[in-house]
């Protein structure tokens, strides 16, 4: 982009890219001029060092310049920019389909401009990548990146002007900050979300044709949430956490009756069932039948639908949580969820037929609402019963029967009415 100016007295035009602003009231000596000439030109080498990819490489890079030509809006041509402006502008007005610092003053894809509730989303959607990827100041305030996945869940012209974006952020990126953090959210995306098929084309050339770690990694979550389907949110804070410290699998404490507790991997599209199913196969279970996922938040638990997608059922429910309880109470409770497995429904279920069950589960978890009085038993099975839990609890060994009064309440069923 090309601007006039003035330079020795002469009337000019000079391009954008090659100008940086000094703040200074006056004109500056030409000492500091000098000073900040060898800066410049010390941070350019330094900068050709770091180069990350090869002229083949970028060669091969597919990116939006003729999808743009067709899709995109016509560019929005301000008069004259102001001086702050002048040392962020990196890209031509015209070159809508790479990298900017610059806010849009509409979105990318000439649909959206019918649209003016859309046409707002997008635009929040845009300055909310700026904000994540460092690409615009916003101090010590944190990113919500919901404000930027969930309007695009919710519209699926709004999920390609998102995918547009983020091609768009990682095209001729020259902060490698900023693109590591834009490849944060085009992993994101891909995990819980799929473009249009018009999009679709241009997103597999684009992460196809890239080097990056994350641009393979993208690809397969994006094929498999084809095959799974979509999210109905967007992504659990655990999920954004993961994958800025680079942890590509997610593992999960679940908690289970017998006091144990194991570690399972928990995907962007992994629904309850599969966790069930895993669980199933480490445990050696004869049947997963009438077992459940459940998650408890404060002092709640709630079961976890076998459809639903595990990380999208604890966003809903932690969002539940947040209108119903007092904001004070919600800090304390935040994130501190737990998951728990255990027998839902009792059916088919025959004692001694599956040892691991009856060991891990059925024992463990019914005991207690034994002696809570929910069975009701007569006083020959009740003394049988007391006889086979302290054998359980304490082997064959008498000495704890010398403090029957502290042992008792462990063995046999409180009396209700």
């Amino acid at each position: 982009r090309w601007l006039p100016g003035i330079c020795n007295d002469e009337l000019g035009e000079f391009p954008v890219e090659v100008v940086s602003v000094l703040a200074t009231l006056v004109k500056p000596t030409e000492k500091l001029l000098q000073l900040y000439k060898e800066s410049a030109e010390s941070l350019h080498r330094r900068n050709l060092k770091l180069v990350k990819y090869t002229t083949i490489q970028r060669q091969r890079m597919h990116t939006l310049r003729k999808f743009a030509a067709e899709h995109f809006r016509d560019e929005i041509i301000t008069s004259w920019p102001t001086q702050a402006q002048l040392h962020t502008v990196k890209s031509t007005n015209d070159e809508l389909w790479r990298h900017s610092y610059n806010m849009l003053k509409a979105p990318l894809l000439k649909v959206l401009l019918r649209y003016p509730e859309n046409f707002q989303k997008a635009l929040v959607i845009f300055y909310n990548i700026l904000k994540y990827m460092g690409d615009t100041p916003h101090g010590k305030q944190s990113i919500n990146t919901d404000l930027i996945f969930k309007p695009a869940l919710e519209c699926e012209t709004l999920c390609d002007e998102l995918y547009c974006q983020l091609m768009k952020q990682l095209t001729a990126n020259r902060l490698q900050h900023s693109e590591e953090r834009g490849w944060d959210l085009m992993y994101l995306a891909t995990g819980i979300m799929y473009p249009s098929s018009l999009v679709m084309k241009e997103l597999l050339e684009f992460l196809n044709t890239r080097t990056h770690v994350l641009a393979a990694e993208s690809l397969k979550r994006l094929k498999r949430t084809l095959a799974n389907g979509q999210r109905k949110r967007p992504p659990h804070a655990i999920e954004v956490e993961g994958i800025q410290q680079r942890f590509m699998h997610i593992y999960h404490k679940i908690y289970f009756p017998d006091g144990s507790v194991e570690a399972f991997e928990i995907e962007s599209f992994t629904r309850a069932a599969h966790i069930t199913q895993d669980i199933g196969k480490r445990f050696e279970l004869k049947s997963c039948e009438g077992f459940s996922l459940f998650v408890k938040i404060g002092n709640k638990v709630f079961s976890m639908p076998e459809t639903e997608f595990a990380f999208d059922f604890i966003n809903e429910l932690e969002e539940w949580m947040k209108l119903n309880l007092p904001s004070r109470s919600w800090t304390q409770v935040a994130l501190q969820y737990q998951l728990y497995f255990m027998k839902k429904l009792w059916f088919n279920v025959v004692p001694g037929r599956d040892r691991n069950a009856d060991m891990i589960f059925y024992y463990p978890q019914e005991v207690p609402k034994y002696l809570s009085g929910y069975y009701k038993v007569d006083t020959d099975l009740a003394i049988t019963m007391a006889g086979l839990i302290y054998i359980v609890g304490f082997g064959t060994s008498s000495t704890h029967l010398h403090k029957i009064g502290d042992v008792l309440p462990h063995l046999v069923p409180e009396d209700r009415p």
